[in-house]
């Protein structure tokens, strides 16, 4: 998003301490602004990352909380930490796939998310991260090895040949589903 350093150093404090305000209250809709109170009292930390931790869970369309805020009264850090925070929490905790994370994160976009947030974030993010055992259209079950050119079409590893196939390179061959389960390592 174009940030110099100081915006950087000041998004990745707010982004890394965002839940520290979990350490003293468990109560959900707390600790937005326990964590603030925490880091705004800490004279080397910068007001916007403090602002990060007490606004992460707010949304444009105002039913975020801790104070439903909307719109351009939510500082950006805090939207893309929210957006971050909100991807996390459905690939960590929900178990959902990250192709289906990011989607939902996309149909957020406008609505939860400022557009411009989402979009970076989706740019940067691999649908399937290396590691990922998938399954093509193909019928063949492969895991990805790397992203080459391509963000959301990686270089993939079919199993029972070991041939390495680019998803950017190889426009009619699909990933159709995770296939977590088809291999035991």
């Amino acid at each position: 998003m174009n940030y110099n350093d100081l915006q950087l150093r000041d998004l990745a404090l707010g982004a890394y301490l965002h839940d520290i305000g979990k350490a003293i209250t468990p109560e959900k809709t707390k600790h937005p602004e326990a964590g603030f109170n925490i880091l705004r009292s800490i004279h080397d930390l910068s007001l916007r990352s403090a602002h990060v931790s007490f606004q992460h869970h707010e949304t444009l369309d105002g039913q975020g909380y801790p104070r439903g805020l909307k719109g351009t009264a939510i500082h950006e850090y805090a939207q893309i930490c929210g957006a971050a925070n909100m991807y996390e929490n459905l690939i960590s905790l929900r178990e959902t796939p990250p192709h289906e994370a990011l989607e939902v994160l996309m149909a957020l976009s406008g609505t939860k998310y400022l557009e411009s947030v989402v979009k970076a974030f989706v740019d940067r993010i691999p649908s399937y991260p290396p590691g990922t055992m998938v399954q093509l259209n193909n019928g063949e079950p492969g895991i990805v090895i790397r992203i080459d050119t391509h963000m959301q079409r990686p270089v993939v590893r079919i199993l029972a040949s070991g041939q390495e196939i680019s998803l950017a390179d190889n426009p009619s061959i699909m990933i159709t589903e995770l296939a977590r389960d088809s291999l035991r390592l």
